[in-house]
């Protein structure tokens, strides 16, 4: 089975600070630039993390049983599928360049979960 279809256990609790809050403080404090579009992206953010202890019934957090990088290269596949239909049904130009970084995105954490296997 490839990393792609690899079905990962169900995330279980643990200790530690929530992922969610690690990545929002991160935007907060490297996303000056675009302020307006930040706050907004935060608060879709917290919305996620509202959503997935829903969901899990605990938030997002290390150690919890999953394999992260599996996780996010499947998450970075379905990215640039979505990202590409999108174009494909409405040409952009913007979405070209969003579309051309999630590539570069899935080949190189592809190539983390290959050099982590070494």
């Amino acid at each position: 089975m490839s990393d792609a279809t690899k079905l990962e256990p169900p995330p279980r609790a643990t200790v530690g600070r929530p992922i969610w809050e690690l990545v929002i403080d991160d935007m907060r404090a490297h996303c000056h630039h675009a302020k307006p579009e930040r706050d907004a992206i935060i608060a879709d953010m917290e919305a996620r993390d509202a959503f997935g202890r829903a969901k899990y019934g605990a938030p997002l957090q290390a150690h919890n049983g999953r394999d992260a990088l599996v996780d996010a290269y499947q998450e970075a596949l379905d990215l640039v599928a979505y990202l590409r239909q999108s174009i494909t049904e409405r040409s952009d130009a913007l979405v070209w360049i969003c579309y051309l970084r999630g590539l570069d995105s899935v080949i190189g954490i592809a190539q983390a979960i290959a050099a982590r296997r070494k």
